[in-house]
């Protein structure tokens, strides 16, 4: 069973200076736990303990264990400090970010976003990227966190397939030999433009 000091520790994570500092943060439910220990960046996995589990919950108990992820008891309340969604799957894990990449203009293709501030809508954006083949994001200063837990949820595990780079701006790209498109409410229908993407 999860100690109350490590659950205090781990609560701290829904802030975004805590999981700066510890780079950590939280992913809720079985699909985006499974995600996230595909892709080898899973450190603890907690779970409400039930009578009769899931097959779906008991293979990633199994796959946890295949790779030594430490496996804890939490109960239903102690879970509930630790997540916002009212439908909970008695699930969490706790997830390491990536190393800072300092990627580079570079390195594959991108998708620039600035001043994206809702969490919701930036998950989205990440999920929209990673189903077209994006590689790499950019997010400007003024965007939110993209470990906020909405955004992760949001993003439905486009975070263990992406790279993300915070605290960028739009100046990395112009000595780049990218074409740089931008989209605008107030701008001119592509379809109106002859554009050449290569």
């Amino acid at each position: 069973m999860i100690s109350e000091n490590e659950l205090k520790r781990l609560a701290r994570l829904k802030q975004r200076k805590q999981r700066q500092q510890t780079r950590r943060f939280l992913v809720e439910g079985v699909r985006l736990a499974e995600e996230a220990l595909e892709a080898g960046v899973v450190e603890t996995l907690l779970l409400v303990s039930e009578p009769e589990m899931s097959d779906r919950v008991a293979a990633l108990l199994r796959a946890a264990e295949k790779v030594d992820v430490p496996v804890k008891e939490i109960d239903s309340k102690s879970l509930k400090r630790l997540t916002d969604t009212v439908a909970q799957q008695g699930v969490v894990a706790v997830a390491r970010m990536p190393e800072n990449l300092e990627l580079t203009p570079s390195d594959g293709n991108w998708l620039f976003l600035d001043q994206i501030r809702d969490p919701g809508n930036l998950g989205t954006m990440l999920r929209t990227a990673d189903w077209f083949g994006v590689e790499n994001v950019a997010l400007s200063p003024a965007t939110a966190d993209p470990y906020n837990p909405k955004v992760v949820r949001a993003g439905m595990g486009a975070h263990f397939h992406l790279r993300l780079e915070t605290e960028m701006s739009l100046e990395s790209f112009s000595s780049s030999d990218y074409t740089v498109l931008a989209a605008d409410l107030d701008g001119e229908p592509i379809a109106h433009r002859a554009v050449s993407i290569s």
